[in-house]
């Protein structure tokens, strides 16, 4: 045993800590949910000090994770773990063997090497990238250990995304703490700010694609990514983003020769100015491909890896990765949990996805500050502070290059989408993704904007809504204020009109819009002609026409107008003597006949 190192916990993972103890007190298992590099693993293991009596059991999937935990347990703890993973087999004695003991669930399985352990020896169980233990297989381990009553279980995981909760709900009684998101990492100065690169890629097209079981469909999707055209386009777009050029600065180049181009490159940034770039694929042969067609541009620069990838042969690779040998690395999907790579500050998505779980992981490996201000952070007394180490040091950002083509229906991630607690709605992470497609670099402004209009729009709609119903009940009002007048009040009151008797063909009839016009004109006194019958409005207009026909007819206000401009009186003129004198002025004036 060594001597521990004191750890300084951030103040959220204070309030984690302590939410994993409050929860314990009332539950065998909890779930602690902390965004990609926030310090899962510190929290965790800090978490093995509550439990002085009884060992611990780290469980994890990957032997990245595996080393990652065996290594902090050791810093901060003093512990040498023993590791249970394929050739390296742990004491199964509580009392000969360590008190930590870490291993993967496949090899727990295998063999079913986890019966050489007794469940009644652990006292705490440690599932890292617990999202995955509602999986069958991963939940057969856990209910092996879980035949001890007394034991505690604690799931950690950046993504219990949607598609896992109702699952996870399961496997864990409570969650202990889910307060944190990377958004707010990012403005605590503890992880690095986001800058969103779209590349346009022309001819490529995803909206042909079908969805299979809520993802891009692999066959069609392949036939996609590995179109050689598509290949050499994402090559460059990669080369650019690590070279932190502008979309499209190294077209001109694409034509010279090997040597030429060699130096070209040298003479824009040179090797060892390019920053380090993991490039996410969805294929084995489009890892490769890409790898190969990066070197092209500038000899060395990239290697690839997938899951069949020798263990010996990718801890090598890790290694000179991270030592700088080679700058891009091109992966299937094997570094989306456990990259531990502080230097990585370009992540290339060459792998679309519809799932904000698998984006939100792999975009994280990218977000741990400099290695070499890391303790820093965490003993800064402000926020200012921390953001000014972080400006200061030699990564202030993180650039995410994200592919853009033809999406059509499909809802495809960006990183506005994974800044905070709840996925954006659809139309919302449509239109912040089209922000980002236009330009704009900072993908919590987009969600933000996006959001704002949203709630302008929803507010626009609400207010046009409730002016739509207000115009209702003014309408409704009308109409009992109409039905009351129209009971007291006959249409034809005050004259010697006796109202017609109404005929079946016309029972029920309203007046027509034409008839209430004339009712309008000629018999102002009646308030509502849009409550007259078509039988009443019927009798009004045939009365109103027995008054003009025993009343001689005057001239039209055309005709008066004309004729009191010129002295005459036409009050005191019937129709036909206006028209004779028009008649006579025409002449008189020679006035032209319109053609």
């Amino acid at each position: 045993m060594s001597n521990p190192s004191e750890t300084k916990l951030r103040h959220y993972q204070v309030d984690a800590l302590q939410g994993i103890m409050d929860a314990f007190a009332d539950n065998d298992s909890t779930l602690l949910v902390c965004p990609t590099a926030s310090g899962k693993t510190t929290i965790f293991v800090e978490a093995i000090k509550h439990f002085p009596i009884g060992r611990i059991l780290i469980l994890a999937h990957r032997q990245e994770l595996i080393f990652q935990a065996s290594a902090r347990v050791k810093r901060m703890l003093g512990i040498d773990a023993e590791v249970e993973m394929g050739d390296a087999v742990a004491e199964s004695s509580a009392v000969l063997g360590s008190r930590v003991v870490i291993s993967t669930v496949q090899t727990q399985l295998a063999g079913e090497r986890m019966r050489r352990f007794k469940p009644t020896d652990f006292r705490l169980c440690i599932l890292d990238e617990a999202h995955h233990y509602a999986a069958p297989s991963f939940k057969r381990v856990l209910d092996y250990y879980r035949q001890n009553p007394d034991l505690k279980i604690l799931g950690v995981t950046a993504t219990p995304d949607r598609a896992d909760e109702k699952a996870l709900g399961a496997v864990f009684q409570s969650v202990a703490y889910a307060n944190y998101q990377i958004i707010d990492g990012i403005e605590d100065g503890y992880l690095v700010p986001i800058r969103q690169r779209m590349v346009t890629v022309h001819g490529l097209d995803y909206s042909k694609i079908s969805t299979t079981a809520g993802e891009l469909n692999g066959a069609e999707l392949r036939d996609v990514l590995e179109q050689e055209e598509h290949l050499h386009r994402f090559a460059q777009g990669i080369i650019e983003a690590a070279m932190d050029l502008g979309p499209g600065t190294l077209t001109p180049l694409v034509g010279l020769a090997d040597a030429e181009l060699q130096k070209a490159m040298a003479e824009r940034l040179g090797f060892s100015a390019m920053k380090t770039t993991l490039v996410f694929t969805r294929f084995v042969h489009q890892a490769e491909r890409l790898s190969e067609i990066c070197n092209r541009w500038l000899h060395g620069c990239a290697d690839w890896l997938c899951g069949k990838t020798p263990k010996d042969k990718r801890e090598e690779m890790l290694k000179k990765y991270a030592a700088g040998a080679f700058h891009i690395l091109c992966n299937v999907n094997v570094l989306s949990e456990g990259a531990d790579e502080p230097r990585i500050s370009v992540v290339v998505m060459a792998a679309p996805t519809k799932s904000r779980a698998r984006y939100s992981q792999q975009v994280g490996r990218g977000l741990r500050p400099l290695a070499e201000i890391a303790d820093a952070l965490s003993h800064a007394e402000t926020r200012e502070d921390r953001l000014a180490l972080i400006a200061g040091s030699g990564k202030q950002t993180c650039s995410i290059l994200d592919f853009v083509g033809n999406s059509g229906r499909h809802h495809l991630m960006t990183t506005a989408d994974i800044l905070g607690g709840k996925p954006l709605d659809g139309a919302v992470s449509r239109r912040a993704r089209e922000l980002l497609e236009d330009g704009e670099e900072d993908p919590a402004a987009a969600a933000e904007q996006a959001q704002r209009e949203a709630e302008a729009e929803s507010l626009a709609e609400l207010m046009a809504e409730k002016r739509r119903k207000d115009d209702e009940d003014r309408r409704r009002n009308l109409r009992v204020a109409a039905n009351y007048s129209i009971t007291e009040a006959d249409p034809f009151g005050g004259t010697p009109i006796t109202p017609w008797k109404e005929k079946p063909a016309t029972m029920g009839k309203m007046a027509s819009e034409k008839q209430m016009a004339f009712v309008r004109r000629f018999y102002p006194k009646v308030e509502h002609p849009e409550l007259l019958t078509a039988r009443e409005s019927a009798q009004l207009i045939v009365e109103k026409m027995k008054e003009w026909k025993n009343k001689p007819i005057g001239p039209s206000d055309g005709m008066a107008r004309i004729l009191k401009q010129r002295g005459y009186d036409p009050d005191q003129m019937t129709f036909a003597q206006a028209k004779a004198e028009i008649g006579k002025i025409a002449i008189a004036e020679g006035w032209e006949r319109r053609a």
